[in-house]
């Protein structure tokens, strides 16, 4: 049974690193807005990312402190789009989004894979 359970783990760590690889969890920025729900972002092949992986374009506001404690509460985020990665280049990538969001994408918003 030890060596069952121990078989066991090194699966689940094995199939964990695989799962993180398919899916990385990265953050970028939009570096350039284009017509037709396309945006040039600062994520790439080196960040793990792939054609047509999901993601999601937000904007961060302002830091909010505790006015009690001044601790700080972070900062809100507003997600403005859904997407997916289009074209994929060592250096960057193209996104699309769907148009007609109610708020425009502009370039400094955020990019995570979803």
């Amino acid at each position: 049974p030890k060596d069952t359970i121990e078989q066991l783990e090194a699966l689940a760590n094995d199939l964990a690193l695989r799962f993180r690889q398919l899916f990385p969890e990265t953050e970028g920025v939009v570096q350039d807005t284009r017509s037709n729900g396309r945006l040039v972002t600062t994520l790439s092949e080196q960040d793990g990312i792939r054609q047509y992986l999901r993601c999601v374009v937000f904007r961060k506001g302002e830091e909010e402190i505790d006015p009690n404690t001044g601790d700080s509460l972070g900062a809100p985020i507003d997600i403005i789009s859904e997407g997916y990665f289009d074209d994929v280049q060592n250096d960057n990538s193209l996104l699309f989004v769907s148009e007609g969001d109610a708020e425009p994408i502009q370039v400094s918003d955020f990019v995570a894979t979803k």
